[in-house]
This record gives structure tokens, C-alpha cells and sequence, in this order.
């Protein structure tokens, strides 16, 4: 049984330009989050409690989040962000589970 206190949810926001040919139709989250120009510039995270907060990454409270519960609209997406460097999360933040 998945404890609501232990839940946490993610979203990530970054720059994307079609006219330079930048776009995850065409690239895989891995190409698109090591292109130079792809900025993240928010993360939004609710949890329990009614704690939401949103910003840019560098300055969310990640120890919130060690050990909890991950969910993710687009996993594969949210994810590829929150384990790239440009998720700006530190390095000794762990999900315990993600879904």
C-alpha cells in the first residue's frame, strides 16, 4: 500500500525552439536535454500536506523528496530531466519508488 504522505509529484518545463529544428518529435529526451541551447527553467512539485512549489531548479527543496515517492505525467520525459544535469538535482537526492 502506497503511503500519501510519501507522495510527491513532478513536472519539468524547458526551452524548445521548432524553428531550430529543437523538439522531442524528432530528438529522444537524451539528444533534446544535451543539446546546448535546451534550458530547464522550472520544476513544479506538490505534496503532501498541500506543499506545492515552483521555480527554477536550482533552487527547489530536493530534500524533500530523497527517499519519497515519484509520480510523473510523462515519466519517461520527467524523468530523462530529473537525472540530467540539467534537472539540478543534487546528487544525493534519490527517489524510493517512481511512477
Amino acid at each position: 500500500m502506497v503511503n500519501p504522505n510519501e507522495v510527491y509529484t513532478l513536472d519539468y518545463e524547458t526551452t524548445f525552439s521548432r524553428k531550430r529544428g529543437i523538439s522531442l518529435s524528432s530528438m529522444s529526451p537524451e539528444q533534446y536535454l544535451n543539446h546546448p541551447w535546451v534550458e530547464c527553467y522550472m520544476v513544479g512539485i506538490a505534496g503532501p500536506d498541500k506543499f506545492v512549489w515552483a521555480g527554477d531548479p536550482k533552487d527547489a527543496p530536493w530534500d524533500r523528496l530523497n527517499g519519497k515517492i515519484g509520480v510523473m505525467h510523462n515519466a519517461r520525459w520527467d524523468f530523462s530531466v530529473f537525472t540530467h544535469k540539467k534537472g539540478a538535482v543534487p546528487d544525493h537526492i534519490k527517489l524510493g519508488k517512481l511512477y
